[in-house]
């Protein structure tokens, strides 16, 4: 599966909502709402609204509820960015800190990006 990162350099081919809805897991993408939307309103938490193709805006046909109100993706496409790594904003952002302590790796992709 190739990568496929988002503006925040995580790789959503890794990310667990992906792979299930890829893989049409129910049963994956049901146990991720246990997981991940808990304290979400029963509206919301439901596996339908788990299924993603990634955030990348034209990337696929699903987008979890999570990603599609992220507040990193709605930036990067307000400012027509195909990734943080081209922010000139990029060093004194919090939103990306912060989702970068829970995914360091998509810290180092970025990095990356913006190095090349």
């Amino acid at each position: 599966m190739a990568d496929m990162i988002a503006y925040c350099g995580i790789n959503c081919a890794e990310c667990p909502a992906y792979v299930a809805t890829v893989a049409d897991d129910q049963e994956a993408l049901a146990k991720l709402v246990k997981e991940w939307a808990a304290d979400a309103p029963p509206e919301v938490a439901k596996p339908e609204n788990l299924r993603c193709s990634g955030c990348r805006e034209g990337s696929g046909k699903y987008l979890c509820f999570f990603c599609a109100e992220c507040a990193i993706r709605v930036c990067a496409m307000e400012r027509k960015l195909a990734s943080c790594a081209y922010c000139a904003d990029l060093d004194d952002c919090e939103k990306v800190e912060n989702a970068w302590k829970m995914s360091p790796d998509a810290k180092t992709r970025i990095e990356a990006l913006r190095a090349s």
